[in-house]
Formats: structure tokens, C-alpha cells, sequence
């Protein structure tokens, strides 16, 4: 495996009701992090718009959350994901969390994109092109 690369970080100011009830950051937050960071890693690149005009989409098929440092607000994240590998109808992405004034990683994880057709809802194969933009603007 390559290194992977992590070209559209995204920061994220932690708000006050991303707490739970022991003052940090909830557990579920953490995922929904990853989820902007995949959501603007796609749309930034225009993959979403390619899935988008071919009628297919990806979807999450799993997604796994290593939580290594408590989170306290006020807090200022940078939340990044890049492409491990591509499968024949799924992608696999790292996932990582880094406190913006330390640099400190509070948490990364793995999660696997299936690409679906819009109208059978059942996954396909990844078409060439956007396999193609892929490498060429995340790989």
C-alpha cells in the first residue's frame, strides 16, 4: 500500500452541543466529522457531481472510529480523508482527526464507500472515469 494522502483537509470549530453529559466531544460527533470530510473531499473534486450525472451514488458501508484523545470544546479541528484503495465497487478511506493547536491525532478510523446505481439501489462497478479522477485528484 502507498501512502495515502490527505489533500482537502477541512477545519471544523467544535460547537457547544457536540457535547455529551461528561463535557466532551460526543462519541457520534466523530463520525459525523468523518462524514464532512468524505462529503467535501467528493464534492471539492467533483466526484459527486460525475455519480450524480451517471445516476449512481456511494453510499457507507462501514465505518470505524479509533478514538484517542478526549476532545474538550472550545476546540478547533482539522478533519482529513484519503483513499486507501479502490475496489472493484468500493473505495476504502482513512479517516483522521488532528487537534488544529497541537497537532495531536484524537482519533482516525477506516470507512468503505460502495457505489450504488440510483435505480436498482444494488452496487456496481466503479466507472473508469471516475476511477480515473479519482487518482488523479485524492490518489
Amino acid at each position: 500500500m502507498s501512502e495515502v494522502r490527505y489533500p482537502y483537509p477541512i477545519e471544523i470549530n467544535m460547537q457547544w452541543g457536540d457535547q455529551d453529559a461528561l463535557a466532551h466531544l460526543n462519541n457520534v460527533i466523530f463520525i459525523r466529522y468523518f462524514e464532512s470530510a468524505r462529503i467535501h473531499m467528493l464534492g471539492i473534486t467533483d466526484i459527486w457531481q460525475e455519480f450524480e450525472r451517471k445516476r449512481m451514488y456511494f453510499v457507507l458501508g462501514k465505518i470505524e472510529c479509533n478514538y484517542l484523545m478526549q476532545v474538550r470544546f472550545p476546540q478547533t479541528l482539522i478533519v482529513r480523508c484519503g483513499i486507501i484503495s479502490i475496489g472493484n465497487s468500493s473505495i476504502k478511506v482513512n479517516h483522521q482527526m488532528i487537534k488544529k493547536d497541537t497537532n495531536e491525532l484524537v482519533a482516525d478510523g477506516i470507512g468503505i464507500m460502495v457505489c450504488l446505481d440510483e435505480k436498482s439501489g444494488k452496487s456496481v462497478r466503479i466507472p473508469d472515469d471516475i476511477r480515473e479522477l479519482i487518482h488523479q485528484k485524492i490518489m
